[in-house]
């Protein structure tokens, strides 16, 4: 740089060669950090987004109509003569430092050092005569015309470049995707039993369905060949394609070929082919219950006990019948015996049943960890109902209780098995005779 003046001449080519080497080091480090990812073997996968739960379509076909979306690819093409003019703009984009300053280029560091900046250089705190500093003044534009013995040359609007894409650039216009239109006939959403008669029967408290059979007994159980003829046959399906009705298999191995009388056993029916319930559909299973009346249903207390009022007993003997003995005053009308004896008789029995929810006339108490075989799961009470007994006499009466309840109608069985059938109470009513109590008074 010529001393006395503060223009900074135009790197030379020991510059180039040095930015050259920097470039060459820096694609150097960058392949040695990649070279290990070039081992992994690429896999092409289909859309992150779209779940094959069907086992009956894991992979889209021409037929399933699907395409996957895929956004557009840029053009790879480039135009030798935009590279060389970009190559030789950047040439002023080379960083320069001068003194304390760095500037991003040459030519940002000649306009920022044409400027007044102080103490660019610490052994220069001044400008003087010997610097050939001169503060700038407010310059007159020139006058000079253009022809033709300066030489200028107007600049030309460039023209857009004319590739046309092709196979070798790699251009490729985004396309949408299309949905996969495949309907599956065999996964099941839903299902109902071909139950015309209402054989089976739902019950919530349980979550399953129920068959009941309480007149079976060890004289006369139940075989397979009953139970085939009594469950349905056949179920409505539905799938993605539409509803279907298809035949059921029953799986009757936990049955003895001799049949059965009592206890609770779960049968399920089988699909033939390939169906499959998805994820919340419930099994096709029956619960069925023998000996018991509907013990499915949460209309039917089982194995009862009466609760006594106070004051009275109750008794069973070795038969299983229940008694109380009343003693009431000899001649009353039935009218007025009726109304006496409803005072005596229990007002509730305590007994098994499917339901674990308090009901009208019915309060849901335990469910114990053992209970009698063949009986339901959970223990309550049932207020009782003993009708009018327009027909109570003295002597023996066999009187049958309903539930008192005015939104269900309870079915309140003895035991369950050998022991099943209705609840049954012998009131023994003994007429008295209030007249051998009766003293004449002393005389005065």
């Amino acid at each position: 740089m010529k001393k006395g003046t503060k223009r900074l001449l135009r790197p030379g080519w020991k510059h180039r060669t040095r930015k050259f080497c920097l470039k060459l080091m820096a694609l150097t480090l960058v392949f040695a950090f990649t070279l290990p990812m070039w081992s992994v073997a690429f896999v092409y996968a289909v859309d992150s987004n779209m779940s094959f739960s069907c086992p009956h379509h894991r992979e889209h076909t021409a037929e399933c109509g699907y395409v996957p979306s895929r956004p557009d690819h840029p053009c790879s093409f480039q135009c030798d003569e935009c590279v060389q003019e970009r190559t030789r703009a950047d040439e002023d984009n080379i960083p320069v430092q001068v003194g304390e300053h760095r500037y991003p280029s040459l030519s940002g560091a000649n306009k920022a050092l044409s400027a007044d900046q102080e103490a660019l250089c610490p052994h220069h705190k001044s400008h003087d005569e010997s610097c050939g500093y001169a503060a700038p003044v407010e310059g007159t534009p020139c006058a000079h015309v253009h022809g033709e013995s300066c030489g200028y040359t107007a600049s030309v609007e460039g023209m857009s470049c004319a590739h046309v894409h092709d196979d070798a650039c790699g251009f490729a216009e985004a396309e949408e995707g299309h949905p996969c239109t495949f309907l599956c006939e065999w996964c099941i959403t839903g299902w109902t039993w071909n139950d015309e008669e209402d054989v089976v029967v739902w019950s919530g408290d349980t979550g399953t369905w129920g068959l009941g059979l309480p007149g079976v007994s060890q004289e006369q159980p139940v075989i397979r060949g009953i139970l085939e003829e009594l469950l349905p046959g056949a179920v409505t399906i539905q799938t993605a394609a539409g509803p279907k009705t298809v035949d059921v298999i029953w799986d009757f191995s936990v049955i003895p070929e001799e049949g059965v009388w009592e206890g609770n056993y779960t049968l399920t029916a089988a699909l033939p082919g390939e169906y499959v319930l998805t994820g919340g559909v419930p099994a096709l299973e029956v619960l069925l219950a023998l000996g018991g009346g509907e013990v499915y249903a949460d209309k039917a207390i089982n194995v009862c006990t009466f609760i006594p009022r106070t004051g009275t007993t109750v008794y069973q003997d070795t038969d299983g019948m229940w008694f109380i003995d009343i003693r009431l005053p000899a001649g009353l009308s039935s009218q007025e015996l009726a109304e006496r004896v409803k005072q005596v008789l229990p007002g509730q029995v305590r007994g098994y049943t499917w339901t674990s929810s308090n009901l009208d006339g019915y309060t849901y108490e335990d469910n114990p960890q053992t209970h009698p075989d063949g009986a339901p799961p959970y223990l309550g009470t049932l207020n009782l109902d003993w009708g009018s007994l327009t027909s109570i006499q003295y002597g023996e009466n066999v009187l049958e209780p309903a539930g008192k309840s005015s939104t269900d109608t309870w079915q309140i069985n003895l035991g369950v098995g050998d022991k099943s059938g209705p609840l049954q109470l012998k009131a023994v009513i003994q007429a008295v005779d209030l007249s051998t109590y009766i003293v004449d008074p002393a005389a005065p």
